[in-house]
């Protein structure tokens, strides 16, 4: 129930916020509902691209192994060598 509680705060915190926007006359509608949409998409994305799918218990707060790197390290450094990604 607490997990739920961090994971839910944030969403909730958004939502005021938008809805005073919309409130106080700062923003349409339109906009307030396609910036949740654009943060949503991008917080998805960043997540996948770093971890694994966030329904499976087992590994779902590992990093994302790519090729043998960790999925945020660079792909050139001078330890690593071209050839190894060729």
């Amino acid at each position: 129930f607490v997990k739920a509680g961090i994971v839910c705060l944030p969403v909730l915190l958004a939502l005021f916020i938008g809805a005073s926007r919309i409130h106080d006359r700062y923003h349409w509608p339109a906009d307030v509902i396609m910036g949740s949409l654009i943060g949503s998409i991008a917080a998805i994305t960043s997540y996948l691209s770093h971890f694994h799918v966030p329904w499976d218990p087992n590994r779902s707060h590992l990093p994302l192994i790519v090729s043998g790197l960790v999925a945020h390290q660079p792909l050139y450094s001078p330890e690593n060598n071209v050839a190894d990604f060729l």
